[in-house]
């Protein structure tokens, strides 16, 4: 048999769904026949306001007339035959509405087939009055039914939000190293040589200046003395030179111990 290959490939997610006429099980009094025919006309209307692309009463209903002719009669819960339809009929879904007439309300029952074959049941009860509570009953029927067995697949979740590309921050330029200061030992060392000069200067410059101001206590004539006294005040000036380099080599000596 070959029937279940061709419907897996038949239905699509735009196909309509027949919606067949309201089927009664048991007697239907004349009184009871514009009622069903109501029920059958709310059917379709709750259908089309759950947003379903129902296939054209006249032409479902053609389809129908064309079926029977070719022998295929369905009963309500056949699940075989009535995917039969709905292939032939070129409609994803079919729904058959079985009613049992109740005192007060119809027990309906929505039987769902698609062309795979597979089959569910939605009942419920069906006040005959107010309308507007059974319209709001049929409606709320219907659009659980459609809906549960919708082969239209949910879209696909959207995408997340791309992530935006971390900025590399700059890292800073780093600050200018400072030039070293002066090393102790340098200092040291120019003090240690400033004050050994200032003392030659200071204990040569003294003791001949010593020297020669002994020797000019001696009587000589003039003209010797002359470059005596000029060589004892340079030796006197050199070892006022020695003192203050002394000074100032003794000072960066002290410095250079901090």
């Amino acid at each position: 048999m070959i029937l279940p290959l061709v419907l897996a490939g038949v239905a699509s997610a735009t196909s309509p769904v027949a919606v067949l006429p309201v089927a009664a099980e048991g007697r239907v009094t004349l009184e009871e026949l514009p009622q069903l025919t109501k029920l059958d006309a709310e059917i379709r209307d709750a259908a089309r306001a759950a947003g379903v692309n129902i296939q054209d009463q006249a032409r479902t209903t053609a389809n129908l007339e064309s079926l029977r002719g070719m022998g295929i009669s369905c009963p309500g819960e056949d699940a075989t035959c009535l995917a039969k339809i709905a292939v032939l009929a070129e409609v994803d879904r079919v729904v058959v509405p079985v009613v049992v007439v109740r005192e007060k309300f119809w027990d309906l029952k929505l039987v769902v087939v698609d062309t795979t074959q597979k089959l569910q049941s939605f009942p419920g009860e069906v006040p005959f009055e107010p309308p507007e509570a059974m319209r709001a009953t049929v409606r709320v029927l219907v659009s659980a039914a459609l809906r549960s067995t919708s082969s239209v697949a949910p879209p696909p979740p959207l995408p997340p939000p791309p992530t935006p590309l971390a900025v590399p921050t700059p890292a800073p330029a780093p600050a200018p190293t400072p030039a070293p200061p002066p090393s102790g030992g340098g200092i040291q060392m120019a003090g240690i040589g400033l004050t050994a000069a200032g003392g030659l200067l200071l204990v040569g410059g003294g003791a001949g200046a010593w020297y020669f101001h002994e020797a000019l206590g001696t009587p000589e004539p003039y003209v010797d003395r002359e470059p005596k006294i000029f060589l004892g005040r340079s030796l006197l000036i050199a070892a006022g030179v020695g003192v203050v380099l002394a000074g100032v080599g003794g000072t960066l000596i002290a410095a250079s111990m901090y």
